[in-house]
């Protein structure tokens, strides 16, 4: 009973101790700005190989410098790893698809 009571306590001091934590960190960040907007990746149309191998999406990423967006894809082994850029120019790369007998 007595370890129960501790437990308690002791959990309920870390969970007080964390609230505190964050919301310091929290008050730390800088206001989120119309900068941060042209700084966010977005990730879409995932296409998965058919051996269920490899999985090919678009990230696309403001250019600032010349006003418009630009995608490439990208990809990355299914069960988790390293990504690897398939596509590197300054224009836009979509759609990738994989042929359904999975030779390309």
């Amino acid at each position: 009973m007595k370890n129960l009571r501790f437990l308690i306590i002791f959990l309920g001091l870390f969970c007080v101790c964390f609230m505190i934590t964050t919301t310091l960190k929290a008050a730390e960040l800088p206001p989120f700005g119309i900068d941060d907007v042209f700084r966010i990746i977005y990730v879409s149309d995932p296409q998965i190989s058919t051996d269920e191998e490899i999985v090919v999406f678009e990230a696309e990423k403001a250019d600032t410098a010349t006003n418009h967006y630009i995608t490439h894809l990208w990809m990355v082994p299914a069960k988790g790893g390293e990504l690897r850029q398939l596509t590197t120019l300054d224009s836009s790369d979509t759609r990738s698809r994989f042929s359904p007998d999975g030779k390309k």
